[in-house]
């Protein structure tokens, strides 16, 4: 057996996220609190478009931080099967390794580099995704999953599109290998 573990960066970014959040909905409240008159008289008594774009830009303003939430997962990979604890044990997983046709390794483009990702395959469908860049035993969690029963079609090479689609949910239908 062998548990996940974040990279240190990743923790960062989310308390940094989750502090500034904080601090944009303080400075709100003291703002609306200080000058409410003032500020609903002359912006949202002529301005139709705050009324709808402000309780919108909120709700995603503070939805933002959770949404973030669903990267924060603990993998713990077994012979037999796979745990995917996430933060919200509602949405926690266990894959058996039959539930799986293959796996393939994938290099995911970012802003600027390609980042290696595990791809657990289903009838040509994306099941589970074991991110490089999140995780800093990634390499061994790779090692892990050959002494799995799960066959390893290697390093597969995809195109943007074919990534994206692949990630909605649409079958992968040719693989090339690099």
């Amino acid at each position: 057996m062998i548990k996940s573990k974040f990279k240190i960066t990743l923790l960062f970014v989310g308390i940094l996220c989750f502090a500034f959040v904080g601090i944009a909905i303080y400075k709100m409240v003291e703002a609306c609190v200080d000058n409410f008159e003032q500020v609903a008289n002359s912006y949202f008594s002529e301005n139709l478009g705050a009324k709808i774009l402000i309780p919108f830009g909120v709700i995603g303003f503070l939805w933002a931080p959770f949404y973030l939430i669903k990267y924060f997962k603990m993998i713990s990979i077994f012979r037999e099967n796979i745990e995917v604890n996430c933060m919200f044990p509602i949405f926690s997983q266990n894959y058996q390794v039959r539930d799986f046709d293959y796996y393939i390794l994938v290099d995911e483009m970012t802003k600027n580099v390609s980042v290696e990702a595990i791809w657990f395959i289903k009838d040509e469908k994306v099941k589970l995704i074991i991110p490089g860049q999140l995780y800093s035993n990634y390499y061994e969690l790779r090692e892990a999953i050959l002494t799995c029963k799960i066959e390893n079609k290697g390093k597969i090479k995809l195109n943007p599109f074919q990534e994206i689609k692949a990630r909605l949910g649409f079958k992968i239908n040719k693989l090339e290998k690099l």
